[in-house]
């Protein structure tokens, strides 16, 4: 009886080219030369649909088969002859040998229910409805639709194939891949020993030196053929590994995809790599200790760090995670579970196993121990003026001392003490037990119950100005609450209870450890910023540096990592009581300029506070400009009108003239002249007097937005009627950059004044030359392109969209970070005169400041990630 490794079952009005294309492919994987194929593979050529009769031949091929490859798609789905054979194997077979490759339609599945989503209009059949309680194997070949896609000399398609092959070969991919290599060698070789037999003969025939030569080139040739094609399976399954790693091990992820990069630069796995470096977070291991460590803490200069550690010490280290002191007791193995400094930074405090806290000089000394508990110190901390500390024990007390070693106060407790605080101005003190957080003032007075949790209080803290005071609980959630004992905010994300809280040193956000592995930033409304994946166990202890830039977390893992906060807002400007329409960057770089439906224009300096305000237009400011100088600022409205100001928000000129709101305004590069685009189907060159020079009238729609070119001899505008245009001075349209049908909704010119920028209603932004050539297109925004900007150095690419998110691209068309947190649609960005800050305008009223990060590449040489250890690179197949 003739067997079968594998049965393909699939629709053939939908994939009657693809079948037999995976059919050849799956058979010829890593074939030896001297064999016909390598897997014997069963396809039916033959539709059911029309030939009933041929059933029974089915039955036998399926009786004979190891497994069966379904062809998902939406056409298969409702195939009742698909259906029947999957029917029949699930009677006669384990479903763990039914394999799925999606050639069409969606698998979507739903994590929180265990099961696939729209089932009755995916792409699986009735047949498999219900048959699965985890999200099953399956490969996607949904791009592979034309005959060239259909090869394995498409990289892609050639992914997919080798992670089947492996499940039918029984091998992991990366060693079947290596196989293949190894086959494909020795097809060269054989290969090579028949052309050498040639090559032999016709040496005898026409000379010996021609053919050598030739011969050289030709294996050169098919050795470089080898190793391009060594390095594009290898690059494919590097980037795959990196994909599957991302959700716990972010580092790991980033740096396989640089190795990937480095086999195959190809764009989709740089374009992957890319959306793994802006989606994730990075850090660096600055400690790796001998036991799990129990508790962090940064020193109030932010130079060194403090880890408590099971093996029984506490480390004082440097930021590169050097070891600059050790203290401990070197009599008794004595687990410290929690560690603190000083205000001043000369001290630190030690909570251990035993009962006894101590306080230690910089120099490993001790200078007091502080004896009276009968149980573990979960928590120690300074009073802000280092005159006492507190203790929180699990003997169901808190203590107050004075640095002699004197208790001074005992605050008893129901239950074990988990964490204690002093609040700011050290006139209070908060302690977290059981269910409830509490209060008291220093004579033992509670001042406050905090209930409402429905788990055990692990952390406690209080945000910097002590008006409002954070807990973490078992419950997996931390609640933000008033001094009254009312919650603000619940925190919920975590899948496992929280260990450690902390407020950020401005009290704009807060940062919470779990035993699920993680850390999560979040601001006050309770969303998540950012999420810190990386430890191969519990958090325990996490802290803020004291400038707010960098993150510490501690963990069981025995690790201690530093985490950069790029992806946290550098500064929000709030004030204005409606959508902000524009945002401009002072051209000195020390402020921020806002325009807003409010009918008022604000300047700020960088830390949000404003600075001015300027106030005269009846209806909203849709467009705002610096002058040249810093000196002026000009304004467009609602009104019909544009008004030039002086700082201190006094009206220099009015531009009247418009029969309709004008949309977007610009200054000349020489300050001497200005630019208004109108919704009157007019852009309008004029001097600083309100005089017209010349009118830009070729339209059939409204003016979006308009620039001057860098020598101010051109002007660009862009318009909903679609194209961009690019005029001279006196009103003559030179080129129009037609990408589109759909409008142009902003416009910007390089540095250079060699390139320009448009975005589109079509979600797409293109850059230019002058001649009207696209040189790159830049997609990926799920609705219209609002806003554009290209960076003073010309080599970074920024959009904003209706999507509410803002994307700074690399000249390849690489999205290098997306900045989200807005609620409401983009309206206006730019770059600050140094590259260095974005700032954003939104529907939702406010504008924030970001950092601009570095890109990929430069990050990957930063030092600010881990490396591949040596086990890592053996494991990946790394050399």
């Amino acid at each position: 009886m003739k067997g079968y490794k594998a049965f393909i079952s699939y629709s053939h009005s939908a994939d009657d080219k693809l079948a037999p294309a995976l059919q050849s492919a799956l058979e010829k994987f890593a074939k030896p030369w001297y064999k016909v194929r390598n897997l014997e593979i069963f396809r039916d050529e033959g539709s059911l649909s029309a030939s009933p009769h041929l059933w029974n031949n089915i039955v036998a091929a399926l009786d004979q088969s190891e497994y069966m490859i379904y062809l998902a798609s939406p056409t298969s789905e409702k195939s009742k002859w698909v259906n029947k054979e999957i029917e029949y194997w699930l009677e006669h077979k384990s479903i763990d040998t039914l394999l799925i490759a999606l050639t069409d339609g969606d698998l979507a599945w739903d994590d929180q229910n265990n099961s696939f989503l729209n089932p009755d209009n995916n792409s699986l059949p009735p047949a498999l409805d219900k048959k699965y309680n985890a999200e099953p194997f399956y490969v996607d070949l949904r791009d592979s639709k034309t005959q060239e896609d259909l090869s394995l000399n498409n990289p892609i398609f050639k992914k997919e194939v080798l992670k089947l092959a492996a499940h039918l070969h029984g091998m992991q991919p990366k060693d079947l891949a290596s196989e293949e290599v190894t086959v494909h060698r020795k097809m060269i070789r054989i290969r090579n020993l028949a052309i050498g037999t040639l090559v032999l003969l016709f040496i005898l025939a026409i000379g010996a030196g021609w053919i050598a030569n030739e011969k050289r080139k030709e294996a050169n040739n098919s050795a470089k053929a080898a190793i391009e094609q060594r390095n594009i399976a290898q690059a494919n399954y590097l980037i795959s590994e990196a994909k599957s790693a991302v959700e716990t091990d972010p580092n790991l992820a980033l740096r396989l995809a640089e190795e990937a990069m480095n086999k195959n630069p190809d764009k989709k796995i740089v374009e992957a790599a890319n959306k793994i470096y802006s989606e994730n977070s990075f850090n660096k291991i600055i400690v790796r200790d001998s036991d799990g460590i129990t508790s962090v803490a940064y020193s109030p200069d932010g130079k060194n760090i403090l880890t408590g550690s099971h093996d029984g010490t506490a480390s004082l280290r440097d930021l590169k995670g050097n070891t600059i002191r050790e203290f401990g007791r070197n009599n008794m193995y004595d687990p410290i579970y929690s560690v603190a400094f000083s205000p001043d930074g000369k001290n630190i405090l030690t909570g251990s196993n035993h009962g006894i806290a101590c306080l230690w000089d910089l120099k490993g000394d001790t200078i007091q121990e502080f004896k009276g508990h009968s149980n573990s110190i979960y928590s120690v901390a300074f009073s802000p003026d280092a005159k006492n500390i507190l203790t929180g024990s699990w003997d169901n007390t808190t203590c107050l001392w004075d640095l002699k070693g004197n208790m001074i106060k005992e605050f008893p407790e129901r239950a074990p003490i988990n964490s204690v605080a002093f609040s700011p101005d050290g006139k209070n003190i908060l302690i977290g037990s059981h269910k409830t957080a509490r209060l008291w003032d220093l004579k033992g007075n509670m001042i406050q119950e905090f209930k409402g949790h429905s788990d055990e209080i692990s952390s406690v803290a209080f945000s910097p100005d002590g008006k409002n005071i954070l807990t973490g609980s078992n419950d997996s959630t931390a609640r933000l609450w008033d001094l009254k004992g009312n919650t603000i905010q619940v925190f919920k994300g975590d899948s496992r209870r929280l260990s450690s809280v902390a407020f950020s040193p401005d009290g704009k956000n807060i940062l919470t450890g779990s035993l699920d592995n993680t850390a999560r930033l979040w601001d006050l409304k309770g969303d998540t910023i950012q999420k810190f994946n990386g430890h191969s166990d519990g958090i325990s202890s996490v802290a803020f540096s004291p400038d707010g830039k960098t993150v510490l977390t501690g963990s069981w893992d025995k690790t201690a990592r530093l985490w950069d906060l790029k992806k946290n807002t550098f500064q929000k400007f709030e004030g204005h009581s409606n959508s902000i329409y524009s945002v401009a960057f002072s051209p000195d770089g020390k402020n921020i300029l806002t325009g807003s439906g409010d009918n008022a224009a604000r300047l700020w300096d960088l830390k949000g506070n404003t600075i001015q305000e300027f106030r005269g237009h009846s209806k909203p400011i849709y467009s705002v400009a610096f002058s040249p100088d810093s000196k002026n600022i000009l304004t467009g409205s609602g009104d019909s009108t544009a008004r030039l100001w002086d700082l201190k928000g006094n009206t220099i000129q009015k531009f009247k003239g418009y029969s309709d709101y004008i949309s977007s305004v610009a200054f000349s590069p020489d300050g001497k002249k200005i630019l208004t685009g109108s919704i009157d189907k007019t852009a309008r060159l004029c001097d600083l007097k309100g005089n017209t020079i010349q009118e830009f009238k070729e339209y059939s729609e409204r003016v979006k937005s308009v620039a001057f070119s860098p020598d101010g001899k051109y002007i660009l505008t862009g318009s909903y009627d679609g194209p961009a245009r690019l005029w001279d001075l006196k009103g003559n349209a030179i080129k129009e950059f037609k990408g589109s049908s759909d409008a142009s909704s902003d416009v910007a010119f390089s540095r250079d004044g060699k390139k320009i920028l448009t975005g589109s209603y079509d979600k797409t932004a293109r850059l230019w030359d002058l001649e009207g050539n696209i040189i790159m297109e830049f997609k990926g925004h799920s609705a219209n392109i609002s806003a554009v900007a290209i960076s003073p150095d010309g080599k970074k690419i920024l959009t904003g969209s209706s999507d509410k998110i803002v994307r700074l691209w690399d000249l390849r068309g690489n999205t290098i970070r997306k900045f989200s947190g807005h609620s409401d649609e983009i309206t206006s960005i730019a770059f600050s005169p140094d590259g260095k800050y974005i700032p954003i305008g939104s529907y939702d009223n406010t504008a924030r400041l970001w950092n601009v990060p570095m890109d990929l590449n430069t990050f990957l040489k930063s030092g600010n990630i881990e490396p591949l250890t040596p086990e890592q690179k053996k494991e990946y197949g790394i050399k």
